[in-house]
């Protein structure tokens, strides 16, 4: 079985942005990931032997919609970062009011051309 970061470096599950960097945000119409699946994908990481960093501590940020009487609410934000075949994965995990969110983003590693 494929591990999860293989999955994600099909270059068919990325669109490409405007951004001078190449970055490129997942199509999620052409995969479906669930939370549970990007929980996992650490553990996968470690026993591949692919260096990863992730947010020691999660990031709480009030936030509150225009059309809301309330004062706001807690997101807690959360990263992996790691790089694999000339590509640098960004997984951004987001939790609003309990109900868990994510965004997935790519660009290629910087070499000498980027320079």
């Amino acid at each position: 079985m494929k591990q999860r970061h293989e999955i994600y470096a099909n270059d068919k599950l990325w669109n490409k942005t405007s951004c001078p960097f190449e970055t490129e945000v997942l199509n999620l119409e052409g995969y479906d990931i669930s939370m549970g699946e990007l929980w996992d994908l650490e553990d996968e990481l470690t026993a591949a032997k692919i260096e990863f960093t992730k947010s020691k501590k999660g990031l709480f940020i009030d936030f509150s919609w225009d059309e809301d009487d309330d004062d706001g609410s807690a997101h807690l934000v959360e990263s992996i970062i790691y790089a694999y075949k000339g590509y640098v994965y960004h997984v951004k995990m987001c939790y609003t009011e309990g109900i868990p969110f994510f965004t997935m983003t790519r660009e290629p590693q910087f070499n000498k051309k980027h320079l």
